[in-house]
């Protein structure tokens, strides 16, 4: 999974802090052995990874939009990513934000992306999971639950 991402100049400051979020089963936390200031980053042996990175929100009065945009922007232009759906999602803490799922194609497969974005007064927190769709379908469920136990307030 490419990590496009974390290359927007816009949230390219992260806050030092550890986040809560359960490690789906399946998955090994490798949070310490990670690169790329992730505040949390679990993998399964067949190459699904799910991560975490809380950015300081700045400029703060952007609204919502602004950053979904600027996420959804740079998945498209930059790294090829086709928006497959997007809806509403809710932190195990209660804070409101958007999940974004992209497709990409890569060495003859699908590959999927999928980005929930939480904005609090102070930070931007931006959880991603992805791989191969084979094995992101196979996971989805444990996925799933371990995006609803993530905690996102400062």
């Amino acid at each position: 999974m490419k990590r496009i991402l974390f290359s927007l100049v816009l949230l390219s400051s992260a806050c030092a802090s550890k986040v809560a979020i359960k490690t789906p089963t399946g998955f090994a936390d490798v949070t310490e052995q990670s690169a790329g200031g992730y505040d949390y980053r679990a993998t399964s042996a067949d190459g699904v990874v799910i991560a975490v990175k809380r950015i300081e929100r700045e400029p703060r009065d952007a609204e919502p939009s602004f950053w979904y945009q600027a996420v959804e922007n740079q998945l498209r232009q930059k790294g090829g990513y086709a928006r497959l759906s997007s809806g509403p999602v809710k932190s195990a803490d209660g804070v409101e934000g958007l999940q974004l799922v992209f497709g990409h194609d890569q060495n003859g497969h699908p590959f999927l992306y999928n980005v929930a974005i939480f904005l609090t007064p102070k930070t931007i927190v931006v959880a991603e999971f992805g791989g191969r769709k084979d094995k992101v379908d196979e996971h989805a469920a444990n996925l799933t639950a371990s995006l609803q136990s993530l905690s996102v307030r400062d």
